[in-house]
């Protein structure tokens, strides 16, 4: 599993196999937890947005395999 950002494969966030992508179910649903790289593209295009309150959710996608 990946956090990308913006869904772009390209700009990964975090991956449970790297241990820096945490997911795990609590009483409200789905909660994640990610180690964000410590770079300065994401300082601009992720951590910025947020503080300043422009970005304030997110959202995934997902495959279902043929069952």
């Amino acid at each position: 599993m990946r956090a990308l950002f913006n869904h772009d494969a390209n700009f990964i966030l975090g991956r449970n196999r790297a241990k820096t992508l945490t997911l795990a179910e609590d009483s409200r649903g789905l909660a994640i937890d990610i180690l964000l790289p410590d770079t300065q593209t994401v300082r601009d295009l992720v951590l910025a947005p947020i503080e300043r309150g422009d970005v304030s959710q997110m959202s995934f996608g997902f495959s279902v395999r043929p069952g």
